[in-house]
Order: C-alpha cells, then structure tokens, then sequence
C-alpha cells in the first residue's frame, strides 16, 4: 500500500504559501506507478489532481473508482494515436499533446465522445532532437491551428526541461516557457496555465510562473522500476 506523505505535503504546501502569495498554484500528485492506494490517499488529503503517464495503467488503476467531483485526472506521459480513445474517456487533461496530427486526433475522438477535451501543449523547450513537444519557433502557429477545433479546449503549456546542471539555463527554460504561455494567451483566451516544475524544482518554476506543479518522488518515495 502506498500512501501520500502526510508531513511532506504540509512542508510542500508552506513553501508554496512562502513563494506565492499572489496566486495558489494547482499541486498534481503524480501517482504514475503506483498502486490505487496512492490516489485514494491523495484524495483523502485534499489534493484533487492527479498525475498519470500510461492510459492503460490509468484505466486499470481506476476501474470501478468513483471519482469525487472535485478529482482531476491529468495524463502527464506521451500519448499514442491508438490509445487516443481511451484518453479522451479516462482524463481530464491530456497535458502531452505535442502535434497537429495528434491535436486532430483528439479532436476528432472527442466529438464521437460528445467531449471538449481540455489540452496542454506540450513545448520542447530545450529544441532538441528525438523529444517530444512544438519547437519553441512553431508553438505559436500550432495554438493558432488547434484552436479552431471546436472539440478541444487549449488551456495552457507544459514543458518538461532537459536535464542540465547549468542552474542559469535551467532558469531560462522556465522564463522562456512563461513568456511562451503568455504570448498565446493574448490570441488564446483559455491558455491560463503553465505547467511545470517537479519534485526538485517546483519551487523556481513556481517563481518563474507555473499554475501547476506536478509532484511525485517527495509524496510518495521512489517509484517501482
């Protein structure tokens, strides 16, 4: 049985009051490969949404669960065209979408759903090869396509930054995907939120502008490889 960490989620939201007197930024406990148990814990302590990777896990993890109605279900992994269906049943935010082609996708599965499916766009905010994400060049024309389809509801960014020990660069990551957001949110009304910042950084992506922080090793120790 896996449960949430009572006394570091006290100590995760002080430091949220601390730097952030302004707005409460939206804490996602990811609970990605963890048992069933983790979300039930989640729910018990007041943290409404939650983080998965895998369509498939999700889907079994929360087989015959009612949901409260505050609860929200964020898919934080990449998404397949094939598992599309699936998402669109089982989330309420798909924050990884990362292509037209899989924008269109969603759109499409979510009108046969009689949905409007809330998204992220998901930036490649290091521009490098063989990850996923718009390139920062193209997420303002991408937001400009996508929000013509009536099915899909761009609500904000997401980044997942590279990997640096550069903490100046790692700094400019978070700023560069703020102005991004900012930047559609004058076209695009709905884009209000960014997400990002993690259990190591969540504090300077808060400072730099992040509505939501995605949390996962501090409230539920190690994941199972």
């Amino acid at each position: 049985m896996t449960t949430i960490n009572s006394k570091v989620l006290f100590e995760i939201k002080d430091k949220i009051k601390k730097v952030q007197k302004a707005h409460k930024p939206t804490l996602i406990a990811v609970t990605k490969t963890h048992p069933k148990s983790a979300v039930e814990s989640s729910i018990e302590k007041g943290v409404y949404d939650i983080g998965e990777n895998k369509v498939q896990e999700t889907e079994q993890k929360l087989k015959d669960y009612i949901r409260p109605s505050k609860m929200k279900v964020h898919l934080i992994g990449h998404l397949q065209k094939n598992k599309v269906r699936k998402a669109v049943r089982i989330f309420d935010y798909i924050q990884t979408v990362d292509s037209l082609s899989l924008a269109k996708k969603i759109n499409k599965i979510a009108k046969e759903e009689n949905k409007v499916q809330k998204v992220f766009l998901q930036v490649n905010i290091g521009n490098l090869k063989n990850r996923y994400g718009f390139l920062t060049k193209e997420i303002e024309i991408a937001a400009n396509i996508i929000k013509l389809y009536k099915n899909i509801d761009i609500e904000g960014i997401m980044i997942i930054p590279p990997l640096t020990d550069n903490k100046k660069k790692y700094l400019n990551y978070f700023k560069s995907a703020k102005e991004i957001q900012s930047k559609v949110e004058k076209k695009i009304k709905t884009c209000t939120k960014l997400s990002m910042g993690m259990t190591n950084d969540y504090i300077d992506a808060i400072k730099a502008g992040a509505t939501h922080i995605r949390i996962g090793t501090a409230l539920f120790g190690k994941r199972k490889k």
